[in-house]
């Protein structure tokens, strides 16, 4: 499975990589500008002409390819490398904000996430949903069957609780088999109740494994914000 740590450092040994190719693309454009202004004001021009009509055709013809072709090149060169860098940091900003194994959003999404939701719940007068899911048995599991078989497990439940959410509903990934869910529209404690059991079904159905079928359960803690946020 990821390495969290080897590809966090991979990538942010590549993202600042965006800033030189940057100033490449930029450089290149520079330095063709200045090349023009300078052969203006030396009055370069005639003595180009001059010197130009002194070579053959086909002389003539490789110089005028050159000097179209070179900036060019650099220009779409430096553009590449601004592109890779870029998409470089943008892996890196993914991976600092979610779990590397399951995709989910990490610990993370709870500072400002949370309170966009947040805010979300008290303009519409709603009623914001936190369920704390700390899984039981998932430890038997790595021990019996090694970390592989958790890791697959955990991307399976993850999977799970994608299908069990609601639209609008946020996962986080606390810890390694705790999550917290965050459903912005939960009226009572009765919706609250159905969103449980909910998860309780993504966690209790058997996974299966060769000829064997893992099980495992979970305790969860809900809160809900007041009826009415102020």
């Amino acid at each position: 499975m990821v390495d969290r740590a080897q590809e966090q450092a991979r990538l942010t040994a590549a993202a600042p990589r965006d800033r030189t190719a940057g100033e490449e693309a930029g450089l290149v454009v520079v330095l063709c500008v200045a090349a023009v202004g300078v052969a203006a004001v030396a009055g370069l021009g005639e003595a180009a002409l001059s010197w130009a009509e002194d070579l053959s055709p086909a002389a003539l013809s490789v110089v005028v390819a050159v000097l179209l072709v070179l900036p060019v090149g650099l220009g779409v060169l430096a553009g590449r490398r601004y592109r890779q860098a870029a998409a470089s940091r943008e892996e890196l900003d993914h991976l600092a904000r979610h779990d590397p194994l399951t995709g989910l959003h990490n610990r993370r999404f709870l500072g400002e996430g949370f309170e966009e939701m947040l805010r979300r719940a008290r303009r519409t007068s709603g009623r914001l949903g936190v369920f704390f899911v700390d899984l039981d048995g998932f430890k038997g599991v790595n021990d019996l069957y090694g970390h592989d078989v958790g890791d697959q497990l955990m991307v399976t439940l993850a999977d799970r609780l994608r299908e069990a959410k609601a639209v609008d509903d946020e996962i986080v990934r606390y810890g390694g088999d705790e999550f917290v869910l965050l459903c912005p529209d939960v009226s009572s404690t009765s919706a609250a109740e159905r969103v449980a059991r909910r998860i309780l079904r993504a966690v209790e159905t058997p996974f299966p494994h060769g000829e064997d079928e893992l099980r495992i359960s979970a305790s969860i803690g809900i809160a809900l914000t007041e009826e009415r946020c102020s």
